[in-house]
């Protein structure tokens, strides 16, 4: 994959299967400079931190959301989908990169064919996380300000298509990766790696790619859940305005209107997404400029911020599971039950299948809420 690739990459413009850096090999002497340990111990030490975070995080979750009583919580969908994307992304990605620093071997060394899925996947299954979380963040958005339209717009056959329709199109999108790489050979020793197999798709992966998939990934995905989340938190403020207003003219106490859990959590999730994501989408705008006229000892300094704003993107997929233990108190009942402590769920049902609101905002907030 190429640096100049912007937003849900993670490779180098000098890529072979040799390489574990910006620095090209014929610099290599200067790669014992003390910030290119930094930056390889961080590969080897994080990443298998971070993979079975989120392994372990994002199997409970899954386990956990799929459950009869949490099955019934129209997000629930989504957020399996999220955590299944995030395993993949762990999985293809991460622990590709652990692997290449920590023993120098590359998976696509293996086969021009697991070359070719490898990337499809990654890049398809990044964009599908980003773009779930566009969609759960959508449908709070329905449920918070349309509450009325909710139960009509946001069905679970409506959820499930709108879950495929975005799993093909981003598969589409990414499609180009399975026909553009292939084996091709290095000179002067003519050593097969992973690359492009033609000029004319170098030009596209260089000039017009990065364009496209930082569009994809990053800048509309970050537009639609602003929006949103603004949209819901104003909403929220209206409504607790008003309750304010309407009980001190009723003499009474004041009656604070508050946020489903739901909402807490997805306002977090998006909040760790922009956080973790926007750095390195911003760091590969530049990069192709800072490596043209970089010196070796720039490039070391570039390989270190790589590592950490990569690893920065991946924390993004392998921390969810804590958001949903922290903000969803259903979540902790059902986790808690699953985990054979019965006695913690003795209430659960009479709390989840009713239907309530929140003041003036009838959000089903319990049924929908983790």
């Amino acid at each position: 994959m190429n640096f100049s690739t912007n937003g849900s990459t993670e490779e180098n413009i000098t890529y072979s299967s040799t390489t574990t850096g910006i620095l090209d090999q014929s610099e290599d002497a200067t790669s014992q400079d003390p910030r290119q340990e930094v930056a390889d111990n961080l590969w080897k030490v994080c990443s298998p931190i971070l993979i079975l975070l989120g392994t372990f995080g994002n199997s409970i979750s899954i386990a956990v959301l799929c459950r009869k009583s949490m099955w019934k919580i129209s997000s629930s969908p989504y957020l399996v989908a999220l955590g299944v994307a995030d395993l993949f992304v762990l999985w293809t990605g991460l622990l590709r990169q652990w692997l290449r620093f920590l023993v120098n071997i590359d998976i696509w060394d293996i086969s021009p064919v697991i070359c070719k899925l490898q990337i499809f996947s990654l890049f398809t299954f990044t964009d599908f996380s980003a773009w779930t979380l566009v969609a759960v963040t959508v449908e709070r958005f329905i449920f918070v300000c349309f509450p009325f339209k909710a139960k009509s717009v946001c069905t679970r056959r409506r959820t499930t298509f709108t879950l495929v329709l975005i799993l093909i199109a981003l598969a589409l999108l990414n499609s180009h990766f399975l026909y553009g790489y292939g084996s091709v050979y290095e000179e002067p020793a003519l050593i097969p790696y992973c690359g492009h197999i033609n000029d004319n798709y170098s030009m596209f992966f260089y000039q017009i790619w990065p364009w496209i998939d930082t569009s994809v990934f990053s800048l509309v995905p970050f537009s639609i859940i602003a929006i949103c989340n603004i949209s819901i938190i104003t909403k929220i403020a209206r409504s607790r305005f008003r309750n304010k207003v309407a009980a001190n003219s009723a003499g009474e106490g004041d009656n604070r209107v508050k946020p489903s859990s739901m909402t807490a959590l997805l306002l977090s999730l998006n909040t760790v997404f922009l956080v973790t994501t926007a750095p390195v989408c911003i760091f590969y705008i530049g990069l192709p400029e800072w490596t043209r006229t970089a010196t070796a000892e720039k490039k070391i300094e570039l390989d270190l911020w790589l590592a950490i704003l990569q690893l920065l993107m991946y924390l993004n997929n392998s921390v969810n599971f804590l958001f949903y233990c922290i903000s969803g108190p259903k979540f902790r009942r059902e986790l808690r039950s699953m985990c054979g402590r019965r006695g913690a769920t003795g209430t659960t049902a009479t709390v989840s299948t009713a239907p309530t609101g929140v003041s003036v905002i009838p959000l089903r907030e319990q049924a929908n809420s983790p």
